[in-house]
């Protein structure tokens, strides 16, 4: 009985540990885009997590903006009608240029890096720049063969056997 009182005050108060600690984000916060092409423009929102999306809109871009604070330049890449990613030139505000415009058919763009990423999700990406960099991922979880992999938990102990 008293082997049974000390396992339920310890589980209570882990439980009661864990709960007090802040969240961390799980999600991978979708990213919108203005896509600009003369006076008229469009919006769209993506997830971020490096896969390339299709989109079919016959409008010439010439311009790529988002939200204040987001470099698509740093996090996006857009690809054309060929298949090829798009020359884009970044500007000091986040946005980027689209050179020569024309009509953008996928778009990939790779998750906040301030961000934790939620086990099994991916946590290598290519950048739109060229190179590999590697996501945070979360507490429970380390970065193994390009996907977020959750620590192993030991295995429970065994319970007393009685006499």
């Amino acid at each position: 009985m008293q082997y049974f009182s000390f396992v339920a005050l310890a589980l209570a108060t882990r439980l009661v540990n864990a709960a007090s600690l802040p969240l961390e984000k799980r999600q991978t916060q979708p990213v919108t885009l203005t896509f600009a092409g003369g006076p008229a423009s469009y919006q769209r929102t993506f997830v971020a997590n490096g896969q390339t999306i299709s989109i079919s809109d016959p409008l010439g871009i010439s311009k790529v903006t988002a939200a204040p604070g987001v470099d698509v330049g740093f996090r996006c890449a857009f690809y054309g009608s060929s298949g090829q990613r798009l020359f884009t030139r970044a500007n000091a505000d986040g946005s980027v240029d689209i050179g020569p415009p024309q009509p953008i058919t996928a778009v990939s763009c790779i998750p906040d890096l301030s961000q934790c990423l939620p086990a099994f999700s991916s946590c290598e990406f290519t950048l739109p720049s060229g190179g590999i960099i590697l996501g945070r991922c979360c507490s429970d979880s380390f970065c193994a063969a390009t996907k977020c992999r959750p620590f192993p938990t030991t295995p429970a102990a065994p319970s007393p056997t009685s006499r």
